[in-house]
């Protein structure tokens, strides 16, 4: 139900600086993460709501390739750098 308290937990057990992080999500509860972190993407059929909280919207779906844009976008912003 917290999915921020167990992302941030998770984070420092990991030694991840939230700013450093991408979050991805798609419903309500996961606004507080999108903004807790350095990235906060929402999926194309994320809950309206959530969209404000997004620093990014992708143009696939939850579950129709999301992940693989995502995965993408961040390769081709890695090998430009």
């Amino acid at each position: 139900d917290d999915k921020l308290s167990l992302l941030l937990r998770w984070l420092k057990d990991c030694s991840v600086n939230a700013t450093d992080a991408v979050f991805v999500g798609n419903d309500l509860n996961d606004a507080t993460c999108m903004e807790a972190v350095g990235c906060g993407v929402a999926v194309a059929d994320a809950h309206p709501d959530v969209l404000p909280s997004a620093d990014l919207v992708l143009t696939k779906c939850g579950g129709r390739g999301a992940v693989r844009e995502i995965c993408d976008l961040l390769l081709r912003r890695l090998s430009s750098e």
